[in-house]
């Protein structure tokens, strides 16, 4: 089963016109940057839930990213 997470960063490398190895690339670098953020959220003090969150509303929108790249 698929994180929040993948889902969401699936939604925005799918809107791409990149090649099938730049998707997988652009994935791993979005996931990890969601991930990273995450983490020092949580770090901050919020729940793992809370993080996760505030992480994808402080990335953004992945309809805007995704027609941006």
């Amino acid at each position: 089963m698929k994180t929040t997470f993948e889902r969401y960063v699936k939604k925005i490398v799918n809107q791409t016109d990149c090649t099938k190895e730049e998707k997988e690339d652009m994935f791993e670098e979005l996931l990890l940057h969601l991930e990273l953020s995450r983490d020092d959220l949580i770090k901050q003090g919020n729940t793992p839930k809370e993080a996760e969150k505030m992480a994808l509303i402080l990335f953004g929108n992945e309809w805007e990213i995704g027609s941006q790249i």
